[in-house]
Parts: structure tokens; C-alpha cells; sequence
């Protein structure tokens, strides 16, 4: 359960967007997947902002939209990193041998989702290099 709410960012004990029994529910239906239910459980969040309006009275405004977009944001990243464990789609066995041969040929190179990016340079000696 601590690992979904991590994976979400809803740690804050006192202001929990979902509640002990809702990811409990969630983690069941998704067989304890914790990746998976962190995934449908910011669509949950999804769901609950996307019927909220933005408000305002006199000084205070809730901007509840963006809340709806920064959740939206985070299941989207999340379902990537589910459904493509290893970055956006690709390998490195994607690339092929010869691009790996030929650096130059490769060029610049982003692999990865979400915060985690694996970046291929080409240095000014012509080999590849791993950051």
C-alpha cells in the first residue's frame, strides 16, 4: 500500500487523496501489481478531478483543472512505465548492430519514460558513451 501512495505522491497523512481501503481495493484488483495499481489509481484521481470545478470566492481560487491535468499527467507517465518497464518502447537491443558500429550513424539517442532517461552521445572521438 506505502509503495502505491509513494508511486502516486500521496504521502501527506493528513491530506490522503485515497484512502487505506481504496488502494487496498485497487492493489486486489490488479493481483498486488503495485506498478499497476499506481497506475489505475491515478486514474482514479483522474476521474474524481475531472467532475470537480475550478472555484473562486473573492481571494481564494481552487484551480481544480489543474490538479485534473497534473493527475492526467501522472497516470499517462505511469501507464508508460507499466506497459514499456524498459523506457518509451525501446532497448538498447533495438538499436541496431551496425548504428552501434557506426556512432555517428546513431546520433542522439533519448531511451526511457517519466524521469528516468538514458541518454546515447556521440563524442568528439567517435564512440558512444553511457552517461
Amino acid at each position: 500500500m506505502h509503495e502505491v501512495r509513494f508511486l502516486i505522491g500521496d504521502i501527506v497523512v493528513t491530506s490522503q487523496q485515497l484512502s487505506n481501503e481504496d488502494i487496498a481495493y485497487i492493489l486486489t484488483r490488479n493481483e498486488n501489481d503495485v506498478r499497476k495499481s499506481a497506475w489505475k489509481a491515478a486514474e482514479q484521481m483522474v476521474a474524481i478531478y475531472a467532475q470537480r470545478a475550478n472555484i473562486s470566492a473573492g481571494p481564494i481560487q481552487v484551480y481544480n483543472g489543474q490538479k485534473f491535468n497534473q493527475w492526467k499527467e501522472l497516470a499517462d507517465r505511469l501507464k508508460q512505465e507499466y506497459l514499456h518497464p524498459n523506457g518509451a518502447g525501446y532497448v538498447l537491443s533495438d538499436i541496431s548492430a551496425g548504428a552501434m558500429a557506426n556512432p555517428d550513424a546513431l546520433g542522439d539517442t533519448v531511451l526511457g519514460g517519466g524521469d528516468w532517461h538514458t541518454i546515447l552521445t556521440r563524442t568528439g572521438t567517435g564512440g558512444g558513451t553511457l552517461p
